[in-house]
């Protein structure tokens, strides 16, 4: 196939498909497109293979001895690697056993980047990485950080991420000292645990080489901010999360306003379901950003790229926070930029950021941000006018199963319309039976089915009167778990006609009731055994006596 078309436009074709930089993807995606592109014919897979295996990811240690290892069938591929992303490893007591960076440093010579979750031994020995002779790139999450050993020099690392470590402040201060790592630019702390030794206090590094620092979430570390003198870095970044439950804990400590306000991956809940957490989160965090400043002297304001799309928040309560902030930073001139955020683990520095951040002292840049701030702001509040001023549409749902609180609960009746084709009660009452079998509320319902219904029941007939399931149902199902329940009347008393199926577990309970009275009252009738221990034959004691 490729002896028809020219070799430059195949090479071409290959370096834009595997240009890492070319599309605003998290890492599965742009696996999955290079994997793809190995499958056209085997001169792209040679081409593409190499190029697919600089990012090798394993859950757990033994993992990647299984595929560096002898028995490994790609092992000829491993000397491609040149990123490795290991764990999370939660896999047992022993699951956490052995340091990893020896092995590594052992099977990948290329590698110029780590990312570990809890990978290998909890206890992370600074000095075996010194060990790679390009190591640019470093995350770690959950490790225990040794003391960094005198003279220990990482040259070329770039980008150092921590989160959920912990370490003696004295150890952080020494790797972040020029003289360890001479070309440190970007870093990230999150929910860090720093401990600094009684009467002894280190002596600060100098951090003004630093470009972009990021620190995110609470951390238990008063010293490590009081010390570390990140007011020197060229720009401060925020990353928050609308779930948080401590609002701007390291602003309070550090000595200086954020450049960027960077909202975090949304949890997937706030697309589908109303949640006050979230929707507190939001607003609790706008009030301080404008209150203390920080939303006024902000650069940007990075948020996800599904804000982008307005149809998908259908919750009010999400929509209504999301266009608080929207007008917030509206309010006060700073511009929002999307940028995507599972392209990064959470904790991690936000690779994402650092395209918008090179252009952040562009004049025609910050306008053109600014205009298209106004049009998202605009949409946003059509958007928001819309779905408020329209009648509520029916909740997407297919099952619904209710099991009836005591009777002290409150019931408020259903006020939208349920999309809702099944439907099973627990024990209902009249009132329940009124409102949400009322075909204003489930106008779709085919299948009805009953727990716990006890026959005879003088007000039934009156809970269903204006139910019309007649015309609505095309099965109604009774079920027992009670000899003492098993009804003496059908539903065709109570006005339902439609074909019904009894159903009782176990099924000796049918047996001891009247069978011929409930075979003329439910023609469909299902019995169901439920597995009951066998019972062991008594061994017969043999007497003792002489």
């Amino acid at each position: 196939m490729l002896t028809r078309v020219p070799l430059d436009i195949v090479l071409h074709i290959v370096r834009h498909a595997v240009d890492r930089e070319a599309y605003d993807e998290d890492w599965r995606t742009y696996q999955q497109r290079l994997a793809q592109l190995c499958l056209v014919c085997k001169e792209f897979r040679d081409a593409v293979q190499p190029v697919l295996w600089r990012t090798l990811r394993v859950k757990w240690l033994e993992h990647f001895h299984q595929v560096a290892g002898r028995e490994g069938r790609n092992r000829h591929l491993v000397k491609h690697v040149e990123e490795l992303r290991g764990g999370p490893e939660f896999y047992g007591a022993n699951s956490r056993q052995g340091d990893a960076v020896p092995f590594l440093r052992y099977y990948l010579p290329k590698l110029q980047a780590i990312s570990l979750d809890s990978f290998g031994a909890r206890g992370m020995a600074l000095e075996h990485l010194a060990l790679f002779d390009n190591f640019r790139y470093l995350s770690l999450h959950y490790y225990r950080l040794e003391a960094t050993p005198a003279g220990l020099t990482l040259p070329q690392l770039e980008t150092l991420s921590l989160a959920h470590c912990d370490a003696q402040l004295a150890a952080i201060c020494d790797l972040l000292r020029p003289g360890c790592t001479a070309q440190l630019r970007h870093l990230a702390l999150s929910h860090l645990d720093i401990t600094a030794e009684s009467g002894s206090t280190p002596h600060p590094p100098v951090l003004d080489r630093l470009r972009l620092v990021q620190l995110e979430g609470y951390s238990d570390a008063f010293a490590m901010y009081q010390v570390l003198p990140f007011d020197q870095a060229i720009f401060l970044s925020f990353p928050w999360s609308p779930d948080s439950l401590v609002v701007g804990s390291p602003l309070d400590l550090v000595r200086r306003k954020p450049d960027f306000l960077q909202l975090g991956k949304l949890p997937a809940y706030i697309f589908n379901e109303s949640n006050s957490h979230a929707t507190a989160g939001i607003d609790r965090h706008v009030q301080y950003f404008t209150h203390t400043g920080a939303l006024q002297q902000a650069k940007a304001m990075f948020l996800p790229s599904e804000l982008a799309d307005t149809t998908l928040f259908t919750q009010r309560a999400e929509r209504q926070a999301l266009l608080s902030l929207l007008l917030a930073c509206q309010d006060n001139a700073t511009p929002v930029v999307f940028y995507h955020a599972n392209r990064d683990a959470i904790g991690d520095f936000t690779t994402a950021l650092l395209p918008h951040v090179e252009r952040v002292h562009d004049a025609a840049y910050h306008e053109q941000l600014l205009a298209q701030m106004a049009k998202l702001v605009e949409d946003w509040e059509d958007y928001n006018a819309v779905l408020s001023s329209a009648p509520p549409g029916p909740i997407a749902l297919r099952t619904l199963s209710f099991t009836i609180p005591p009777v002290d609960w409150p019931r408020p009746r259903p006020v939208e319309p349920i999309a809702v084709e099944e439907l099973v009660l627990t024990a209902p009452d009249i009132d329940l039976l009124k409102n949400i079998l009322h075909p204003a509320t489930t106008p779709h319902l085919r299948r009805l089915g009953f727990y716990q219904l006890q026959l005879p029941w003088p007000g039934l007939h009156e809970g269903l009167a204006d139910t019309a399931l007649n015309q609505r149902l095309e099965l109604c199902q009774v079920n027992v778990y009670d000899s003492k329940a098993i009804p003496s009347e059908s539903l065709i008393q109570y006005g339902i006609t439609v074909p019904t199926l009894l159903v009782v577990e176990p099924y000796q309970y049918f047996f001891g009731a009247s069978s011929s009275e409930v075979n003329s009252q439910f023609p469909f009738i299902q019995l169901q055994s439920v597995p009951s221990p066998i019972p062991r034959p008594k061994r017969s004691r043999k007497s003792n006596k002489r």
